[in-house]
């Protein structure tokens, strides 16, 4: 399946980072909720705060953020696409080199791609 460093540096990478993404968040979404979940007047008074100035925020203010966040996964996204049809054309362009020789007698496939 990685028959080339690059390819597996990606799928290595794609792995780690979005398991790391994953677990940050979720670490940080219960970190919140168990500091703003207490039942301390002031806590009940500071989640409050929280909830309206989350509800006033605008999100203008980040949209830009979201739009990067969004190309780098529309990016990533391609690659993987892009990368899976390149390995399905190599894939098929070596059941054909081997069919030909076959079907020839070659001693060697005609064209130069390497079946896996």
């Amino acid at each position: 399946m990685f028959n080339d460093p690059f390819h597996f540096f990606r799928w290595v990478l794609t792995i780690f980072v979005s398991v790391y993404a994953t677990v940050l968040t979720a670490q940080i979404a219960w970190s919140y909720y168990v500091w703003l979940a207490s039942r301390d007047r002031y806590m009940s008074l500071l989640r409050q705060y929280v909830i309206v100035h989350g509800l006033r925020l605008r999100a203008s203010r980040f949209a830009g953020d979201v739009v990067t966040c969004v190309a780098l996964v529309l990016a990533l996204s391609l690659m993987v696409v892009a990368q899976y049809r390149l390995d399905r054309i190599q894939f098929s362009l070596a059941e054909v080199n081997a069919q030909l020789a076959l079907n020839f007698g070659l001693t060697s496939p005609p064209l130069h791609v390497q079946p896996r």
